[in-house]
């Protein structure tokens, strides 16, 4: 009997659960844009004195969780390497949380997805955002991932 009472609660539990992919990137093409709303600004630790480099969640589908992407001030291109948070600075945690705030409307498009990399390298990282916030006009930059494609 207490079998039979069992199959219930071991099939509910071992049923496939609908959730939200976490981070799945939006599918553009290079130069095409999309919405997204910030959900949050953090970084990687609880405490930012580990790691004070920001990371921008933002929300662009309901149906996926939030895509997060590092802040860099500005992107380069050298010889078609494309790179952010290189050769300048990281924006920082406190930074970062006065230019963005939750329910800030973005235009976000892709500027580059490391190609040449990924023919060697099975590598999700690198894609470079502009990061536009309706709210001040001003436009940011982010990278999927810490390192870029084949990085560390």
């Amino acid at each position: 009997m207490k079998r039979l009472l069992l199959a219930p609660l071991i099939l509910g539990l071992t049923a496939t659960v609908q959730a939200r992919p976490y981070g799945l990137k939006p599918a553009l093409k290079v130069e095409e844009c999309t919405s997204a709303t910030v959900q949050k600004v953090h970084t990687t630790w609880r405490e930012p004195t580990n790691d004070r480099r920001a990371i921008i969640a933002l929300t662009y589908d309901t149906k996926v969780s939030d895509l997060g992407l590092y802040l860099g001030y500005e992107l380069e291109k050298y010889k078609h390497n494309w790179d952010t948070l290189g050769a300048h600075p990281p924006i920082l945690i406190k930074d970062a949380k006065k230019m963005y705030k939750p329910n800030d409307r973005i235009k976000l498009c892709l500027k580059f997805v490391p190609v040449e990399c990924r023919k060697f390298v099975p590598d999700g990282r690198g894609e470079i955002y502009s990061i536009t916030n309706q709210r001040t006009r001003k436009t940011h930059y982010g990278r999927y991932g810490k390192n870029s494609c084949g990085g560390a």
